[in-house]
């Protein structure tokens, strides 16, 4: 049986072909995403309690050259997002010593086999979800015409397609906006017991620009 990936790629290229891209200049931003840390906040608190801060670069290459940090903070049940600029690119050496003073929250990595994401510490996989076709064919016909960040931001939640959870539920509480989630591939997968599951995302599809269009979703897990 052809491997999900082979399938997944073979799908999207075939639609690709029926919508050929439009002339921009070539950029060739390409990203690469990076999870560097979970760190927690009072610890007098009890463990639900207490506030949590996910650490995530982003390194931009090709034209773009620009590296950037996003911080996702949960307290009181709500997700908040803050985002800063490096001066230099790459240059992460001060965070990596920065976060050896923190106090943190170590992850179960998740590994992939013929398809499935599974860590032998968790009672739970998770598949990535089959392209929609609908999806799909829109917003093709927008980046026909070079409007791939508006359809994005235009179908927000709606452009999402939510991967497959076995053995417990997942509920999406973050998602990187400059991140395409249809036919897309798993890169990374951490969880966080007991309650949250990032998953940092392959985008095969490139923008106009052969621009990269990769991202993260972060999920609350609940049995």
């Amino acid at each position: 049986m052809p491997h999900k990936k082979t399938i997944l790629l073979f799908f999207v290229c075939s639609i690709s072909l029926m919508f050929p891209v439009s002339s921009h200049a070539t950029t060739n931003c390409h990203q690469t995403i990076t999870f560097r840390a979970l760190t927690r906040g009072y610890s007098s608190l009890s463990h639900s309690e207490r506030s949590k801060t996910f650490w995530i670069t982003e390194d931009v290459d090709g034209e773009c050259q620009w590296s950037h940090l996003i911080q996702l903070s949960i307290a009181d049940k709500k997700v908040y997002s803050n985002d800063s600029d490096l001066l230099e690119f790459g240059e992460w050496g001060w965070l990596t010593e920065c976060i050896k003073h923190l106090s943190l929250e170590i992850p179960q990595e998740f590994s992939e086999s013929s398809g499935v994401w599974s860590c032998s510490t968790a009672s739970f996989r998770i598949i990535s979800p089959q392209p929609d076709s609908g999806l799909l064919y829109s917003f093709l016909a927008a980046s026909r015409e070079g409007y791939e960040q508006k359809w994005i931001e235009d179908h927000d939640l709606g452009g999402i397609s939510i991967p497959i959870f076995e053995g417990v539920k997942g509920e999406l509480i973050y998602h990187y906006k400059r991140g395409l989630y249809i036919g897309y591939q798993f890169s990374k997968v951490y969880y966080f017991p007991p309650e949250y599951l990032l998953i940092i995302t392959h985008q095969p599809m490139m923008a106009n620009g052969l621009d990269t269009m990769h991202g993260f979703l972060l999920f609350k897990v609940k049995k």
